[in-house]
């Protein structure tokens, strides 16, 4: 059974995006803990208060709102980060100066929102800075 809750927070997204009970799995939580997210997918599709469900299934309520995040996110097509609550802008950025192309960034898994706006940092900042 995983001990970190970050751990149940990524088994959801998994479950979320369509992965398969074996990837489920090996992202280290335990077969209760795969039941616990089905059901409470199941409980927050239905409509049931996510407080309500948490207080049901045992999942703490911090986690269990992170959860609900991501149901709906999903729902709402916008990429889940698993409690990543801001973009990391900064990071792209530093990279862009390093001279990773859009393609690299991709391929490490930044969204094409944290890259326009890492390049838009980058064009204020030649803007800013002449080179």
């Amino acid at each position: 059974m995983s001990k970190h809750p970050k751990t149940l927070l990524k088994a959801d997204r998994l479950f979320l995006t369509g992965s398969e009970d074996k990837d489920i799995l090996a992202s280290g939580v335990s077969d209760k803990q795969l039941s616990q997210i089905r059901q409470f997918d199941s409980e927050i599709s239905s409509g049931v208060p996510f407080i309500t469900v948490c207080i049901a299934l045992n999942i703490d309520k911090t986690i269990a709102k992170r959860m609900w995040k991501m149901y709906y996110d999903h729902l709402d097509g916008k990429p889940i980060l698993f409690g990543v609550e801001r973009p990391r802008v900064s990071t792209v950025f530093k990279m862009l100066l390093n001279g990773l192309i859009h393609g690299e960034l991709i391929e490490r898994g930044y969204s094409e929102q944290e890259i326009n706006k890492a390049h838009e940092c980058l064009q204020l900042a030649k803007l800013v800075i002449p080179c």
